[in-house]
């Protein structure tokens, strides 16, 4: 009885064993037709860049000015320099200039050393500089705003950058002329290798800004013209785009 008993258990065990076996067969042979179903893609691609450009005509031009006092004695530096800035400040709102387009960009106080033989540094004067950026918005009162600058107490002119109040519509246009110009490129490439453009895989929008003119005007300069306006061409600026395109190639 103990004997049949055995027989029976070791056939099962044997019919358990023969099945796993058969399973694992099944999946062995099966995974090499799963990853055929799926295979990698080897598709060869070209990556170009390419840039737009639109020119405009300015519609603004951005002032940047300072006042510039120097004394032995700090406060009498500080309070020449603070009378001046607001003469020069109260000559831009009599001129046209809004409030808020009158801005102070930088304000500095520096100490003056005279370096002696014996090495004993001591501070013989100070330096105060208050610099006040305008923003004209007709381009014809530039050159009058310059002299009333000048006239005021400015003594420093640090630049003059023309520039456009809104360029939205240029910078699209620009766009559009570097996408043209990438698939261009694209198609010259893919021909010179022997193959035609396909799918677009993705496309990257650069950094571009503007590119602003600027004039150096000096106060001397202006002092020196007998009161004529001093000439301003604002020309055009250029805006700028840039894109990256992915294809694939057919």
């Amino acid at each position: 009885m103990n004997l049949s008993i055995n027989k029976s258990k070791n056939k099962v065990h044997y019919l358990i064993l023969i099945s796993v076996l058969m399973i694992s067969l099944l999946f062995m042979t099966t995974s090499p037709v799963l990853a055929e179903d799926n295979p990698a893609p080897n598709v060869p691609v070209v990556v170009v860049s390419a840039i737009g450009t639109v020119n405009v005509v300015p519609d603004q031009a951005l002032i940047s000015m300072a006042i510039l006092k120097t004394d032995p004695n700090l406060n009498r530096a500080l309070e020449s320099n603070n009378s001046t800035t607001e003469n020069v400040i109260a000559a831009m709102k009599n001129a046209g200039i809004s409030e808020v387009d009158i801005k102070t960009s930088n304000f500095s106080v520096y100490p003056e050393y005279d370096y002696s033989e014996t090495g004993q540094n001591k501070i013989k004067s100070y330096q105060v500089r208050n610099e006040i950026s305008v923003l004209v918005r007709d381009l014809n009162k530039v050159g009058s705003i310059l002299d009333t600058a000048i006239s005021s107490g400015a003594n420093t002119l640090n630049y003059v950058n023309f520039k456009k109040a809104d360029t939205s519509a240029a910078e699209n246009q620009a766009l559009v002329q570097a996408v043209k110009r990438a698939r261009e490129k694209a198609g010259i490439l893919s021909t010179a290798a022997g193959l035609t453009v396909g799918r677009l895989v993705s496309i990257t929008e650069g950094y571009g800004q503007p590119v602003f003119y600027s004039n150096t005007v000096y106060a001397e300069d202006i002092k020196g013209m007998g009161g004529a306006s001093v000439p301003i061409n604002p020309g055009e600026l250029q805006i700028n785009a840039s894109v990256t395109i992915v294809y694939e190639m057919n």
